[in-house]
């Protein structure tokens, strides 16, 4: 038994070094091998051997400009992915729902459906507010976002595509002039004839032709403001759920248990902001056409409406009996950020709409303390500035508003005392909407009689 365990043990100690061997074996030709390619890459006579000097400098063109370079190479072509997937989900997105309503009507043509109760209920698909399915949104979201677009199973793909020579731009200046110039005169055809699949379809044609420069957020912004304004809600919901990063997919691809979809959270539109401050004017209207108060307010903290109460008595909530609900905490999206006046009205008026009343006032506080001149606001405080005149007649039309709908007399006497009789004098002349609305709010809040002295001295 024992000189079978020997026997064993042996064995197993020869293949041991054996393998020891060989391996020294690999090592050593490793080593003569490293020593030839380093003696290769020391001799200098066979390096410059492989290069002809005096020909390379020949051959070699002078290139001192971009023109030049362009004319070498033909024109140049850039990508910027975040915006390439977010065109690519948005022009499939719309065509999906053209191509579902188009299925609609002639299905009901097929069965021989009476078209004339049909067409009113395909009316309504523009104005929906989700036309996809949860399913079918997570599937492309993550199908775009995540460049999962650029894999290809298939062995017939065109070279084309494999290259990947679709929506690249011909330049890295950030310009989005080009699509938004098409963009008007697509939504100016639409005011003469509202046909909303041809205005899609163009939409989706200026998206994928325009390469002169690299567009920016600027033409979101444009879009999402314009569909709501026609409101076109179903083409205006695909544009605003398209907007978000990749990174943000695990919360805005949740489920809520009564929603659609999970609430949206501010983060989730700082990398908008930072790039087009602009872009908070629409995104308030779509809070407020939802009636998703609880976003709007989380939005506020943009607007860093805490810290203008730190900083600034509010003017007018010392004197209003209003008391807010929450002040969201500041969001710092960057040190030299501006929104505009027209941006700021815009947000006021989503407020006044979803009902917001206590916030309106300090929106108004914020004009005051950071306005840059009559036209920039400042997103953050600090700095301020003597800005004379910021009232205009927007402006007073939406504190008309605001007043009658909270028959707030406190913020009427606030008006008429500090603000109102300075800019009647300067004004001049008044829209008929002005009139009406001051009337309206002068009779509702009980001042009829200094409405009378007013109208009398102004013309109102």
């Amino acid at each position: 038994m024992n000189h079978t365990i020997n026997v064993g043990l042996r064995k197993r100690e020869e293949r041991a070094l054996m393998r020891y061997k060989q391996q020294n074996v690999l090592v050593d030709q490793y080593q003569t091998h490293h020593k030839q390619v380093i003696d290769l890459v020391n001799n200098t006579k066979a390096i410059k051997s492989m290069f002809n000097k005096q020909d390379s400098e020949q051959q070699r063109p002078k290139i001192t400009t971009y023109n030049e370079l362009e004319q070498l190479f033909g024109k140049l072509n850039y990508t910027d992915i975040e915006m390439k997937s977010t065109m690519l989900l948005i022009c499939q997105s719309i065509l999906e729902s053209i191509a579902i309503e188009k299925h609609l009507e002639f299905q009901s043509n097929a069965e021989m459906v009476q078209y004339a109760k049909f067409k009113p209920l395909l009316e309504k698909v523009k104005q929906s507010t989700w036309f996809n399915s949860l399913e079918q949104y997570r599937y492309k979201f993550h199908h775009y976002k995540s460049g999962q677009y650029l894999n290809y199973w298939k062995a017939d793909t065109t070279p084309a595509i494999l290259g990947d020579d679709y929506i690249r731009f011909h330049s890295t200046t950030k310009d989005s002039s080009e699509y938004i110039n098409r963009f008007k005169t697509s939504f100016e055809s639409y005011q003469k004839d509202p046909d909303h699949i041809i205005l899609g379809l163009s939409i989706v044609q200026t998206l994928l032709q325009c390469s002169k420069y690299t567009p920016t957020i600027e033409i979101w912004t444009y879009l999402l403001s314009q569909f709501q304004r026609f409101n076109l809600d179903n083409f205006a919901t695909i544009i605003y759920i398209s907007l978000f990063h990749y990174k943000h997919q695990p919360t805005v691809l949740a489920k809520h248990p009564q929603m659609l979809t999970a609430p949206i959270m501010p983060d989730h539109f700082t990398h908008l902001i930072q790039v087009d401050p602009e872009i908070l004017g629409p995104i308030f209207t779509y809070q407020a056409r939802h009636q998703d108060l609880e976003t709007a307010v989380d939005l506020l903290a943009f607007l860093q409406l805490d810290r203008v109460i730190k900083e600034k008595h509010p003017y007018m909530w010392a004197r209003s009996g209003i008391h807010f609900i929450r002040i969201p905490q500041t969001i710092f999206v960057g040190p030299e950020l501006t929104i505009s006046r027209q941006c700021m009205y815009t947000i006021m008026r989503a407020c006044l709409d979803l009902k917001l009343y206590s916030y309106f006032g300090l929106l108004f506080d914020k004009i005051l303390v950071n306005s840059l001149d009559l036209n920039r606001i400042k997103l953050n405080t600090g700095n301020y500035k003597l800005v004379e005149n910021l009232f205009d007649e927007e402006l007073c039309i939406l504190w008309f508003e605001y007043c009658k709908d909270t028959v707030d007399s406190k913020a009427v006497g606030w008006l008429l005392t500090y603000f109102l009789p300075k800019f009647l004098e300067r004004q001049g002349q008044f829209s008929d909407k002005f009139k009406s609305e001051f009337k309206q709010m002068m009779i509702l809040c009980d001042y009829e009689m200094k409405y009378q002295e007013l109208s009398k001295k102004y013309g109102l």
